[in-house]
């Protein structure tokens, strides 16, 4: 294979063929799991509700969503909001997002309907995604069994690091824009390239052709005066 070539399959590869693009929509949530997570928020022994949420995308279905960023809130309406694969919400980088995208990606779809399960994760979530100044433990009092997952959780994370565009990130705002709580889930969106990628492309692709038809020209060429001078 030539080198031009290589060239242009990596165009194709790396620009035609782009990784989980940003998007912007209206996310819906329409109901979840009422389950309750007790725990330490930031010193103080509280109860939140987390579990797995119902809600779609600009009406397509998002899997396995669940809250990260425990110290804000959300709530069953619509918001407008972004969603990419870049382990970003509200644009910061989430703490410990390669164990937070392999949870979501090899735990959360084989979770089902167990409650307990669901409680574990959305604390070990919690646990992980407290940023900077923040802190989040659960206690093993209120639910032994929630609890006995929750450790497994970040017992199997530890170490672990998926790639972070292997799930979703979800940054919604409220209606006064300001940020309400990072979702994530185990759906990909199939990201449109803008038009600015496919002119990129088009434009390597041009200057690639180019470069062929002179080097072919150039042979030719050499090959004309040679029987000329014969």
């Amino acid at each position: 294979m030539s080198s031009t070539l290589r060239i242009l399959v990596l165009l194709v590869t790396c620009v035609i063929l782009p990784h989980q693009a940003s998007k912007a929509g209206t996310l819906s949530l329409s109901g979840y799991n009422r389950q309750g997570v007790t725990g330490w928020f930031d010193g103080r022994l509280k109860t939140q509700y987390g579990g797995r949420i119902t809600a779609t995308f600009d009406d397509k279905p998002l899997h396995d969503v669940y809250c990260v960023q425990a110290f804000n809130t959300i709530g069953l309406s619509t918001y407008e909001s972004k969603i990419d694969g870049s382990g970003i919400i509200h644009g910061y980088l989430v703490p410990n997002a390669g164990q937070i995208s392999w949870l979501v990606s090899n735990v959360a779809p084989t979770i089902g309907s167990n409650l307990d399960k669901q409680a574990g994760l959305q604390a070990a979530l919690w646990n992980l995604s407290a940023t900077k100044g923040h802190s989040f433990s659960m206690s093993p009092l209120a639910d032994p069994v929630a609890y006995g997952y929750y450790s497994r959780y970040l017992a199997d994370s530890a170490g672990q690091s998926e790639l972070l565009d292997q799930i979703s990130w979800v940054s919604p705002s409220n209606k006064d824009l300001s940020p309400a709580q990072g979702l994530v889930s185990s759906t990909l969106l199939t990201p449109v390239p803008e038009p600015s990628t496919y002119a990129m492309a088009l434009t390597g692709l041009a200057l690639g052709g180019w470069q062929m038809f002179r080097r072919r020209l150039a042979h030719g060429g050499t090959g004309v005066r040679r029987r000329l001078q014969g």
